[in-house]
């Protein structure tokens, strides 16, 4: 989403807010996210510990 990622927390009627990776919050306007494109990148599963 223009350039920054991270976990989507909310979405309200101006402002969909983003939870990036080092705990900060991004506020981007709705109005700049519609017409662009927007990526669902699937969940990273925790590597399991092999076992000796």
């Amino acid at each position: 989403m223009l350039g920054e990622d991270g976990i989507v927390n909310d979405v309200a009627i101006l402002f969909t807010e983003v939870l990036k990776s080092d705990g900060s919050k991004v506020l981007i306007p709705n109005n700049s996210i519609i017409g662009n494109k927007i990526y669902i990148l699937p969940k990273q599963q925790p590597q399991q510990q092999q076992q000796k």
